[in-house]
């Protein structure tokens, strides 16, 4: 195996590296060559076959360990390229992950299969019976748990009457496929002027370029995804398949497009065979048949050049013209389903079992020495105590800080509880993620299962345009307000795909985007949902250093949808703080918490509030002139710098160390005491020099 490793960061970066390269050339297990200077623009080195990645991976976790980096790595094996980040490298099962070949996830992936199966009689064009079977074949043996378990909301059927219907699906699983994004023709192809066109019912022969879809724009719906997945494969069963290839090296070679590959079911000039005895096509039937059972005397999975080289034996000997190829970034070589006839003894895609010891070994003494990964403080060991007289501290935990989930589980910034130990964290990463988190309370260590990554329901917009801050489960959707937007949208529980969205009163964009709407929360009768804004609207500005924001406040109709005009309400922050979360309570009150960062280190307050007397101030276009009782009352349950410190480390200067960037928060269960449980946790920005994912758990009066 032929190992190249880079750095990105410039003149960092290049000093990173020879740090690497000193690093490597001390360890025995890395068969590298003693540098004969300091200037290097990568690492590079052949390994044998006996070479497990397992020394390499712990040699970059002992690396990252031993000093600041700030520079990603790309890491390049034979055909393999992956990147690692400064976090990735700080947590030896994720680099390990990254660097062995995976399958591509089925839940960050997506395909849609186009079939155009009829044609108007004067189209000169027969009627192909066999596409829409071939689709839904595809389609079934794709989400077969067993080969890959695409879910069926990720993988689309697309009959299309017209160039939009054919064109507008294919951009729209360009945006959702983070991983791995399949695109799947079968119908007539036609060529005109050397280029292929995409056959539809009405398209002509004597008039390809007027009627037919240049395969071209296809390709340039792929290209234009903002963020493009990191692998394409585009499957052509149609005659003059091969003729797409000059297309797609001229987008490649423009830029446009990256990490594609194209099988092509004839060769240029070729015809495909259609209907055979099975209702399917020639070469469709050779890639299910080869998908679904596999193929024997090979590893766990499959690559699409090994499914290629059974379909060049398979589609002959059924009077077909062999398949072609176009690789331009060896997405071929990457596994792309699971083998089913896999030759015995083959290695799974997983950490080795006999390094599993060692791996936890070392991440079990990284936690001892960064003091991460169990609950700090107890009542009998005096970590514990009160912040103020009605909250006090019952302990927390980094464990959040070091998981993975299979990436880093970082920018938590809403939590809900869903169950008497199950807990949401909402991550506003892009795209967001729902982590499910499981409490235990011998060592109340929050565990965390599947993720389930939110989809937006508008063509126009990708999972990247949601930036979740705040966050109501809703039976089985979740409300989730935005940032970006800002918007609120309602989410299946279930799959995590968008279902709704609830109107914001005018002028709610005139504000700044990192201080857009930050919290959410439902009441326990789920008739009334509160959204508050982090920071002011433009006309409603700040005074002395405290910024005045509004709370909307919907009510729900009978029929179950939250009003289109929500009552508003004025709240003004203390010096120097925003408003990040909010709880409704009973009795028109809400718990409120605020937090800002200062030179000095984090400021995060909690405070009851009262809406009884609070008018509705929606009238009002500016903040700035409206009456002093026209604010919401407000009352002070603790300064949480005053708890105890707990003995937790820090990062960045904090005048209580326990603090960080607190900005989810969610009320618990009933306490022995009467109190109730509160439970907070810290977003790290994905800052993992400086702040920490934090999980806090306090008891709370809200008598």
């Amino acid at each position: 195996m032929h190992i190249k490793i880079t750095a990105q960061g410039g003149p960092e970066g290049e000093e990173e590296l020879r740090s690497l390269r000193r690093h490597l050339e001390d360890d025995p297990a890395i068969p590298l060559t003693p540098s004969m200077g300091l200037t290097l623009e990568a690492i590079e080195f052949v390994t044998g076959s006996s070479f497990d990645l397992a020394n390499l991976v712990l040699a970059l976790s002992a690396w990252r360990a031993s000093r600041p980096v700030s520079s990603t790595l790309e890491v390049r094996q034979d055909e393999h390229t992956v990147r690692l980040s400064p976090q990735a490298l700080a947590n030896p099962p994720t680099t390990d992950a990254a660097l062995r070949p995976r399958l591509p996830l089925p839940h960050l992936s997506y395909a849609v299969l186009i079939g155009v199966a009829d044609h108007v009689p004067e189209s000169g064009l027969r009627p192909l019976p066999a596409v829409d079977r071939g689709c839904l074949e595809l389609r079934d043996v794709l989400g077969d748990s067993r080969v890959w378990g695409l879910p069926t909301n990720r993988c689309q059927i697309v009959r299309p009457q017209n160039r939009e219907q054919l064109l507008d699906p294919v951009a729209h699983a360009a945006r959702q496929a983070s991983d791995c994004l399949v695109v799947y023709w079968a119908g007539h192809g036609l060529t005109h002027d050397g280029a292929l066109h995409l056959a539809l019912p009405d398209s002509r022969e004597a008039d390809v370029p007027g009627t037919a879809v240049p395969f071209t724009d296809l390709l340039r719906r792929l290209g234009a995804a903002p963020g493009p997945p990191s692998r394409t494969i585009v499957i052509l069963d149609c005659c003059q398949g091969s003729v797409a290839f000059d297309a797609v090296r001229r987008e490649v070679e423009a830029a446009e497009l990256r990490d594609i590959y194209v099988l092509a079911a004839s060769p240029p000039g070729g015809d495909a065979v259609g209907t055979t005895g099975t209702g399917l096509t020639a070469f469709t039937r050779a890639l299910v048949e080869t998908v679904r059972a596999g193929i024997g005397n090979r590893q766990d999975f499959l690559t699409p050049n090994d499914i290629a080289d059974e379909l060049r034996r398979m589609v002959p000997g059924q009077g077909g013209p062999a398949p072609h190829t176009l690789d331009p970034h060896t997405v071929g070589s990457r596994p792309f389903v699971r083998n089913l006839r896999a030759k015995p003894g083959t290695a799974h895609l997983s950490w080795p079992r006999r390094h599993s010891r060692a791996l936890t070994a070392a991440a079990v003494a990284l936690a001892v020495i960064t003091g991460v990964g169990v609950w700090k403080g107890s009542s009998d060991t005096g970590a514990t105590g009160p912040c103020s007289k009605r909250v006090g501290l019952l302990g927390y935990s980094d464990a959040l800080d070091t998981l993975t989930d299979p990436m880093p589980v970082q920018g938590i910034s809403a939590l809900a509880v869903t169950g008497d130990r199950t807990i949401l964290a909402l991550g506003d990463n892009r795209p967001p993620r729902l982590h499910s988190l499981t409490l235990d309370d011998a060592r109340l260590v929050p565990a965390v299962g599947d993720a389930t990554i939110l989809h937006p329901r508008d063509d126009n917009l990708s999972a990247a345009d949601i930036d979740g801050e705040g966050m109501a489960v809703d039976g089985k959707n979740v409300l989730i307000s935005s940032e970006a937007g800002p918007s609120i949208r309602s989410y299946r529980l279930g799959d995590g795909i968008q279902n709704g969205e609830i109107d914001l009163p005018e002028g709610f964009k005139d504000s700044s985007p990192a201080r857009r709407l930050e919290s959410l929360s439902l009441s326990e009768d789920r008739t009334q949902l509160y959204a508050g804004m982090e920071g002011p609207l433009h006309i409603d500005g700040e005074a002395a250093g405290r910024s005045h924001v509004r709370i909307l406040r919907y009510t729900r109709s009978p029929g179950g949808e939250f009003g289109k005009r929500p009552q508003q309400y004025a709240y003004k922050t203390e010096y120097g703080l925003f408003l990040t979360e909010l709880i409704a309570l009973s009795g028109d009150r809400l718990l409120a918490l605020e937090r800002g960062y200062m030179p000095e280190g984090n400021s995060v307050h909690l405070f009851l509030l009262s809406l009884a007397k609070t008018p509705d101030i929606s009238g009002a276009k500016s903040l700035s002139g409206i009456t002093d009782d026209s604010w919401v009352e407000k009352k002070l349950l603790a300064n949480l710098g005053n708890c105890p410190t707990a003995g937790a480390p820090r990062r960045q200067p904090q005048l209580n160390p326990l603090l960080d960037n607190i900005e989810g928060m969610a009320l618990g269960e009933h306490l022995p005491d009467g109190r109730r449980a509160l439970y907070l946790v810290s977003d790290n920005n994905a800052n993992t020099k400086k702040q920490t994912t934090r999980f806090y758990k306090l008891s709370v009066d809200l008598s």
